[in-house]
């Protein structure tokens, strides 16, 4: 899961502009940043390789599923790091060693949604790829 979270990560932050990170972003007071930006949330996965009958090994054959939040100020933040995402990421397969990964499907997961606790509001928008992890 590591491998694979690594070249997704990797493969986002090839674009200067995308920022990834695994928190919400804050400053030292604790306040939230106002930034655009994304989180990328994976996930253990489903494991799904006759489980129900056999133990359950390190390279399980796993089926993926991660949200990735979009974060930003105004709604053109929000609209170029989904297509971003988009762009970067669907198709591509992960590469890690001793794993054969099905291409990512990108998915929208949800509208844009205003923060209204905070002054000025942030917005959000959930995005959720998924992808095969197979024994290479």
């Amino acid at each position: 899961m590591i491998a694979e979270y690594t070249d997704v990560n990797s493969r986002l932050t090839a674009d200067p502009a995308v920022k990834v990170y695994d928190a919400v972003r804050q400053d030292s007071t604790g306040k939230l940043l106002r930034e655009t930006y994304l989180l990328l949330f994976p996930g253990a996965g489903d494991a799904d390789d006759a489980r129900a009958t056999s133990p359950q090994s390190p390279d399980s054959d796993v089926e993926y599923e991660w949200r990735i939040r979009v974060v930003s100020i105004n709604t053109d933040g929000i609209m170029l790091l989904v297509g971003k995402v988009r762009n970067l990421l669907s198709g591509q397969r992960p590469v890690a060693a001793g794993r054969d990964c099905s291409p990512i499907i990108v998915e929208d997961d949800g509208d844009v949604e205003p923060d209204y606790s905070i002054t000025p509001p942030l917005l959000y928008c959930d995005l959720l790829i998924s992808f095969r992890s197979n024994r290479a």
